[in-house]
């Protein structure tokens, strides 16, 4: 068993793994309207993940988080993203059409509950899209949420 890892607001740790998001707009890897849930390999890379959302201490401390673990076997519900499939601007921002359409065509042909991704913030790192509508997304086990808070030396910015 693998698990992953989602930081989430408290007040929407039911439907975290829906993909309600991703109704409303476009991610690095999905076009908007492609219900999918992002996660990571490991909590630090979540919360850098969010961190890189986040605008200040004051608005993330508006919201009480958790760390939300997803356990899958990877032999059955994991594909992942090989690297000679990248296209170069993988990790370009504003995101890529093309790393979109790859997101996107691995959801509509529903080849895997899970599909792993490199992270754009920590590129040694994966990031994880989950499906909701996969036949077998039943079978991934969801753990207790693990509360979590953000710590102000993250967003203190140094002057040059």
């Amino acid at each position: 068993m693998r698990t992953i890892w989602r930081l989430e607001k408290e007040r929407y740790v039911d439907t975290a793994f829906r993909g309600k998001g991703s109704l409303k707009t476009s991610g690095r890897w999905h076009h908007k309207g492609t219900q999918v849930a992002y996660a990571s390999e490991h909590p630090g890379v979540a919360v850098l993940e969010k961190l890189a959302w986040l605008g200040s201490y004051d608005g993330a401390r508006e919201s009480s988080y958790v760390l939300l673990p997803l356990q899958l076997d990877p032999d059955k519900h994991l594909e992942t993203l090989d690297e000679s499939d990248l296209p170069d601007d993988w990790d370009t921002f504003p995101h890529s059409e093309a790393t979109r359409d790859l997101g996107t065509r691995w959801f509509e042909e529903e080849r895997s509950v899970v599909l792993a991704v490199p992270s754009a913030v920590l590129p040694i790192a994966k990031n994880y899209l989950v499906t909701p509508f996969h036949p077998d997304v039943h079978e991934l086990e969801r753990g207790n949420p693990v509360p979590f808070s953000w710590n102000a030396r993250l967003f203190r910015r140094t002057q040059a």
